[in-house]
């Protein structure tokens, strides 16, 4: 139930970041960190690294590519932030 819900949630929030929050090429970097971020948790849960208690898919929670493809797409903005203050400084 707990993954089924942070499911629904993750996905909200994805769509609220896609639509109100969102830059140009964002929807790559989403994609790129869930399928990156996916295949590296896959790897290291099979090779014994850590477990989860609740996997769903693969043996990673169903919410986890969600996760992570979020934190890049919040990684690259906040990145932009840095970049167009420190150019903007005399």
């Amino acid at each position: 139930m707990n993954n089924i819900l942070l499911t629904v949630l993750l996905a909200l929030l994805l769509v609220f970041v896609l639509k109100f929050w969102c830059r140009k090429n964002d929807i790559y970097f989403f994609v790129f960190g869930a399928v990156i971020g996916m295949s590296a948790e896959v790897v290291a849960v099979h090779f014994g690294a850590w477990q989860y208690a609740n996997p769903s898919i693969l043996e990673i929670p169903v919410w986890l590519p969600i996760a992570w493809g979020l934190v890049v797409v919040l990684i690259r903005r906040i990145t932009y932030v840095f970049v167009e203050t420190l150019v903007k400084q005399p």
